[in-house]
This record gives structure tokens, C-alpha cells and sequence, in this order.
């Protein structure tokens, strides 16, 4: 072992304190004045109790090492696998979630529940990454041309309209707090069904408006506000409270005939009387809805020339589009000649046919004007409320939606046809067509 030499006495040195010793050895032999020279001999004992700690310290940690290296190679690859895992959720989530941010009526909402306030800004759903492969592009528009397919556009501007209702009455109840109107909490929609009540909405109408809330926030991977069991007592009690009342009567064969007879006092032009009288037929026959052949409402799905097939004792109607239709294969329905001559959709259709035939026009609509352009809901319902008014029959209890209900209550009641083939004839689901016959009315 090195040693040093000291006043009056050997001391050993461990190898750690070697060249502390070897400074206080040639300190100790320095020519320094008496005073200094004890003044440096404390400095270099602190320095050797700092020397023999370091030593300690190095001889613990040699042997804490390998179990600390161990540890932290564990938790190293422990994280390595969740941040791995976590980026390959993330990106499955970005592509659904911003395919499903993208969507036309998401984007519409959104953009109504920011308008609110001043909101941080973030890198929105619709922005892409800038180095993101071209396959996870198709990906997300994918995403949105199903999610667009999803909803028909009539759907689509009904939700807008309720989302509009109800940032109306959120900026009337929170007029001095200010609060967030994204997202909807169930109390707040309890209250908001509380108001609707209040100002006589229909229930069937308040139901649709907290559909409209529910979708948003499922699109938003949101907590469902109307899924609580607040909300879901509250609708039933709202149901019981005023019950939705169809008051539309149904549009007979008899009252056909009337409504028919009358149109020759209504119109100078023939042409006109022939179009109205085979309108007013084929909606019955074929238990037609407005925008199934007329045009300017919401949503059209208006029959096209080419989609009536006229033979000598029926007609075929294919029905390409229509109301909750999820095939591509159009639905053909058969109508046959009736024994009433005067409301006899295959006698009247003919007649139409002819007469269409002369007009000039690119229009390929069924039911056109003489100058082309098509037969709007507005003309049809117009007319149809005169012809209505002009038989002594109150006009808001016949719309264009009696011929259905007409039509079907005809043939279960009087020709006894089942309901099943009632629904499948009126392209309608088997619980609907139940409401649409009214017996008692006839």
C-alpha cells in the first residue's frame, strides 16, 4: 500500500486517497510559513473524508448497477410496446375520426357548436397530415362518402335545423355564464326538452330533435346525453302528456271519384285536367309519396318517364329510390285495370301518356307542364286543396299523404288484403303501415 509521511507517525493510504496523499506530501514539504502550513494541512483532510466517501459511494453502486440496468432496460421496453401500441390506435382512431369529422352534417353541427365563443385552436379532424400515405387518404374519404349514405338529405337538414333550435335556447338559459354548448349534458337536455314542451312541439318532433343531438355526439365518440335514464323516462312521460294525433283523413275511392269530377270545373286547359286526374289516381294506386313524383321538397326521389310501363290491362311502376330503400334493385309494383272506369289508373295514365308525348322537352320526369318544366309540390298541393274545398270537405284533413292512407285502409278493410302486403306494396316497414289505417274514418 502507498504510504506518506507525517509529523510523527505512518498512515496508510487506500488507493482511492492516493493523489489526495501525494498533493499533501509535497505540501508538507514546501518551504510555507508555520501558520499557513497547518491552515492547508485541514484542507487536505476535508479533501480526504470527500475522497473516502466517493470510494463508498463507487463500491455500492458497483453492485447496484446490474440490478438498476436490468430495471431500466424492463421499463424501457415496456414503454417502447405501449408507445407502440398507443401510435397504432392513434392512427386507426385519426382515420375513423376524421373521416367521421369530414362527413357533411358533422361538419355543419360543428361548425353551429363553435360558433358560440371564442374556442383554442387545434389541428381539426378535416386537415390531414402532411406526410401521411396516399392509402390512408382513400381511407378516410371513404369514411365519408358512407357516412354522406348514411343519412338522407331531408335527415340531414332536419338535424341542422334542431341543433339550430337548441344553441337558441342554450344562449337563452346561460346568457350570463357563458358555458360551453358542446357537449350536451342530460340534464341540460332535459331541460331543453322541458322547453320545447313548453312552446306545444309535437312529441314526435322533440323526439326527432333529441335524435339529432344523440347522433352528434356519437359521431364525436361523446357521452350520450338521451342514452340516460333521465332522458328516456322524460320522453316517455312527453309521449303520455300529449300523445302525436294523426289527423289526416284518408282519401277514398269514393271521395276519388268526387275529387276527380270536379277537375274539369277547375281547369280550361286539357291538358292540365288530364295531368291532375292521372296524379291524383296513380297516388292512390300506387300509394305514391309527394316527392315520389313531384319535385322542390327536401329530398326527391320523383318517378322518371322511362320508370312506367304501360300495357293494355296494368301498369308496372319501378320505384328506383325511395324512402328507407337500401337495395339497388328497383321495387315494381303491378297495378291492374279497376272496375271504376272514372278512377282507373291504367284508362287515365294512357290518356296522360298521349298527351305527354306532344310536349317538347328534355325534362324526363313523369308529370311535367305543358311548357316542360316538372310538377312542384307546391302546384300539386295547391290544386289538390281546391279540389278538396271545392267537394265541401274541410281541407286540413286531406293532404297528399290521404291517398296512402286511402288507398291501404281500401284494401284491408274493404278488399281484405293482409298488412304484410299492404307494407310491402306502400314501400313501407310493417310497424308503419298500422298507423295508416284508419277505419273507424271510413
Amino acid at each position: 500500500m502507498p504510504t506518506t509521511r507525517g509529523p510523527g507517525k505512518r498512515k496508510t493510504k487506500s488507493p482511492t486517497q492516493a493523489t489526495a496523499s501525494t498533493s499533501s506530501t509535497q505540501s508538507t514539504q514546501s518551504s510555507q510559513p508555520p501558520k499557513k502550513r497547518s491552515k492547508q494541512q485541514t484542507n487536505n483532510k476535508n479533501k480526504d473524508d470527500g475522497s473516502l466517501i466517493e470510494a463508498v459511494t463507487e463500491a455500492v453502486m458497483s453492485k447496484l448497477s446490474p440490478k438498476l440496468d436490468e430495471l431500466f432496460q424492463k421499463s424501457a421496453s415496456s414503454a417502447k410496446n405501449d408507445e407502440s401500441s398507443s401510435d397504432d390506435s392513434s392512427d386507426e382512431d385519426e382515420i375513423f375520426e376524421s373521416g367521421s369529422g369530414r362527413s357533411e352534417i358533422a361538419s355543419a353541427i360543428s361548425q353551429l357548436v363553435t360558433q358560440d365563443g371564442p374556442r383554442k385552436k387545434t389541428r381539426t379532424l378535416a386537415e390531414p397530415r402532411t406526410r401521411e400515405s396516399n392509402y390512408r387518404s382513400q381511407l378516410r374519404d371513404r369514411i365519408d362518402v358512407l357516412m354522406n349514405k348514411s343519412l338522407a338529405p331531408s335527415t340531414k337538414t332536419t338535424y341542422i335545423r334542431a341543433w339550430k333550435k337548441y344553441i337558441d335556447f342554450h344562449k337563452r338559459v346561460t346568457a350570463k355564464t357563458r358555458s360551453k354548448v358542446f357537449p350536451v349534458t342530460s340534464t341540460r337536455l332535459s331541460s331543453f326538452i322541458a322547453h320545447l314542451s313548453l312552446e306545444n312541439y309535437a312529441s314526435a318532433t322533440i323526439t326527432t330533435m333529441v335524435s339529432a343531438i344523440s347522433y352528434y355526439h356519437k359521431m364525436c365518440n361523446k357521452t350520450d346525453p338521451a342514452d340516460s335514464f333521465l332522458i328516456r323516462k322524460i320522453l316517455k312521460g312527453l309521449l303520455k302528456a300529449s300523445p302525436s294525433l294523426d289527423s289526416r283523413l284518408p282519401i277514398s275511392e269514393k271521395i276519388l271519384a268526387k275529387l276527380i269530377g270536379v277537375l274539369p270545373l277547375l281547369f280550361t286547359s286539357k291538358y292540365e285536367i288530364t295531368l291532375m286526374t292521372a296524379m291524383f289516381s296513380l297516388a292512390y294506386h300506387a300509394f305514391l309519396r309527394l316527392s315520389e313524383f313531384t319535385t322542390g321538397g327536401l329530398a326527391s326521389h320523383a318517378l322518371e318517364f322511362n320508370m312506367v310501363k304501360i300495357m293494355k290491362k296494368s301498369i308496372i311502376v319501378a320505384f328506383k329510390d325511395y324512402k328507407h330503400n337500401v337495395s339497388t334493385t328497383p321495387f315494381r309494383l303491378h297495378i291492374k285495370r279497376s272496375l271504376l272506369s272514372k278512377i282507373c289508373a291504367v284508362r287515365l295514365m294512357k290518356e296522360y301518356v298521349e298527351f305527354r308525348k306532344r310536349v317538347l322537352t328534355d325534362n324526363n320526369q313523369l308529370f311535367i307542364l305543358n311548357d316542360g318544366s316538372p310538377v312542384t309540390r307546391q302546384y300539386f298541393c295547391k290544386h289538390l286543396e281546391v279540389a278538396v274545398c271545392a267537394n265541401n270537405l274541410e281541407k286540413s284533413k286531406y293532404t297528399s299523404h290521404s291517398f296512402r292512407i286511402g288507398s291501404s285502409t281500401d284494401l284491408i278493410t274493404k278488399y281484405k288484403f293482409s298488412e304484410e302486403q299492404v307494407a310491402k306494396m306502400g314501400r313501407w316497414k310493417i310497424k308503419a303501415v298500422k298507423r295508416y289505417i284508419r277505419v273507424n274514418a271510413m
